[in-house]
């Protein structure tokens, strides 16, 4: 419990991972030796503030992840459960969703090719919401610091967009969870479709906040973020030294 509130995970790695290339799914790829989800699962574990976590995986992979997680986390005595997705990763989602249960009270959805997440950040903002009534969710985010381009078919160039007030949206998304599981149904019946959980609680006119992250909290979702990866777990390591 977190401030006397069940705190749910849901950890979405059921994507083929097609631009990686290869026939190994990007989550299983390995970074020094260990599977990206291995990297992910073991910093989560770390995390004090959640009560149960779910692992959403293809489901030609449930039996072999229970597996793998039972042997990399042997010593664990926490409540990690592994379920399948769906086609999409909204309907992977709204699999956890009705896995974790009404006695949830707030859902924190990571990307599981995210193996360096911002754990006092996100803690931050978890008590943020809580203590906000307004809020219906709070999510990762940093600010854009190129300069944005509005382009057409014809790649010919439109405008410059106004950077001030655009952020890259990132994983952990955090969210009231009977809010989601509404605006998750709602979508279904009303055949929306969107790439982010926070997008679903903004076309129901919700309120959604967003928290400055950490540019090293990268999807490992192409050949040079195994590289960059490898470059930034040697810090990212160090930093949770600091937080024993």
């Amino acid at each position: 419990m977190y401030l006397d509130k069940k705190v749910t995970i849901l950890l979405p790695t059921a994507g083929a991972g097609t631009r990686m290339g290869g026939n190994v799914r990007k989550q299983y790829l390995l970074l020094r030796e260990k599977e990206i989800l291995r990297w992910t699962l073991e910093h989560l574990n770390k995390i004090s503030y959640w009560d149960e976590l779910f692992v959403i995986v293809p489901s030609e992979d449930v039996v072999d992840v229970k597996e793998k997680i039972s042997e990399w986390l042997f010593d664990t005595t926490r409540k990690i459960m592994v379920i399948p997705g769906g086609e999409t990763r909204q309907q992977s989602v709204l699999n956890g969703l009705k896995a974790s249960g009404n006695d949830t009270e707030y859902v924190i959805v990571h990307d599981g090719v995210r193996p360096f997440i911002p754990i006092v950040k996100t803690e931050t903002a978890l008590k943020k919401l809580i203590e906000t009534p307004v809020l219906y969710g709070i999510i990762a985010g940093v600010k854009v610091t190129d300069t944005l381009k509005s382009v057409n078919l014809a790649e010919v160039i439109e405008s410059t967009v106004d950077r001030e007030k655009i952020w890259a949206v990132q994983t952990p998304q955090i969210f009231r969870y009977k809010e989601l599981v509404d605006a998750h149904y709602s979508a279904t019946q009303q055949n929306i479709a969107v790439t982010d959980d926070a997008a679903l609680l903004e076309t129901m006119g919700n309120s959604v906040g967003i928290f400055e992250s950490d540019r090293s909290n990268i999807k490992i979702t192409e050949p040079y973020d195994l590289i960059l990866a490898d470059v930034l777990i040697d810090r990212y390591m160090k930093s949770l030294e600091v937080l024993r």
